[in-house]
């Protein structure tokens, strides 16, 4: 197959997508198993449309290897396996996924060689693989060659290098990503709601381990000051529930307005940069209640750079850059010109 860009602009050409409401949309980024880091996967989501490439190595020879598929996301997912469906489905259905041919690429460009310039990578067809997107932040994969050879049983989590992750002590499963900064949380079954705005710049405890054990009801409290709100997240969380057959509420997070919750969000949808949460408060734990409330609010993390402080007040402690060659920066330098001279034109430099 002549290209993956091809691949992807003839399967987008051919289907179209529609979001379901409660169902959960992937987050762009890296996937990978953290006990596991010789394998990963990147998925870009755009507009109802997925692109995957995965990095892996030859079983044999050791060499790395790429692989890509891409197409349209589907949301009517009722039954793919890999998760467990509450008996309330209630929320829960349709779910997000994907399937589409996966291509192994050749051919293409060297990393350092500038005469390849412009030629296309090829692509062989070598078997299908299936995504399915049933929690925030994570990805279950299923993978059919056409040698016989597959890949399933696992699941993979947003390679989280930025922001904390806080992991079950035993099984080195992640609990929660750390949620400290900016969020922006949008309510989408109601176009005329205004969006909601924090900042969460406290957290309590200030230092959490990174290994929480399993058997620990952690609780973890992000605080905004400036708007009197707090994001609790805990597997228990105080306070009951309203429904006297089970006055424990479901695992997850609460965000409260003073003392009012004005919305929460199962623990399993609580992602890396994306919260998808319902208003009201959690609803009652157990397999007989709603999986999701409607009403839905997707949270949207606000990726800014670090505030410019002095020394000293706050301010990122970055290391040192490695030594830069003398030649390589003089040609930065000349690539730079010839890019400013010559935007979206190959920098002759």
């Amino acid at each position: 197959m002549k290209g993956f860009g091809l691949a992807v602009t003839l399967a987008l050409a051919l289907a179209g997508a529609v979001p379901a409401v409660h169902a959960i949309a992937p987050e762009s980024g890296m996937y990978w198993t953290p006990d596991f880091s010789g394998r990963g996967l990147y998925i870009e989501h755009q507009n109802g449309f997925v692109g995957v490439a995965i990095y892996a190595f030859n079983r044999d020879t050791g060499e790395a290897e790429i692989y890509l598929a891409g197409g349209p996301l589907r949301d009517d997912g009722t039954g793919l396996g890999g998760q467990d469906v509450p008996i309330a489905s209630e929320g829960f259905f349709p779910m997000h996924w994907f399937v589409g041919e996966l291509s192994k690429a050749r051919d293409g460009q060297p990393l350092t060689y500038p005469d390849f310039w412009g030629q296309s990578a090829e692509a062989d067809r070598v078997g299908i693989i299936k995504l399915g997107f049933f929690n925030a932040g994570s990805v279950f994969p299923l993978i059919q060659l056409d040698n016989g050879e597959s890949l399933d049983g696992v699941v993979l989590e947003r390679y989280a290098f930025g922001h904390a992750r806080y992991a079950d002590a035993q099984l080195n499963s992640r609990l929660w990503f750390d949620l400290l900064g900016e969020w922006v949380f949008v309510d989408v079954s109601d176009p005329a709601a205004e969006a909601m705005r924090f900042n969460f710049t406290q957290r309590e405890p200030a230092s959490p381990p990174p290994s929480i054990p399993p058997t620990e009801n952690y609780t973890l409290v992000y605080t905004d000051p400036a708007r009197d709100a707090r994001l609790v997240c805990a597997d228990v969380p105080e306070g009951d529930s309203g429904n006297p057959e089970q006055p424990r509420k479901r695992g997850g997070c609460e965000l409260f307005v003073g003392e009012e919750i004005v919305l929460a969000a199962n623990r399993s949808d609580v992602g890396l940069d994306r919260i998808q949460a319902y208003r009201g408060s959690l609803p009652p734990h157990g397999f007989y209640n709603p999986y999701r409330r409607p009403e839905t609010v997707i949270g949207l993390r606000v990726v800014t750079p670090p505030p410019s402080e002095p020394e000293g007040q706050g301010k990122r402690a970055l290391p040192p850059p490695p030594p830069i060659p003398p030649a390589m920066q003089a040609r930065w330098n000349r690539c730079v010109q010839a890019i400013r001279a010559n935007p979206g034109a190959k920098p002759d430099c």
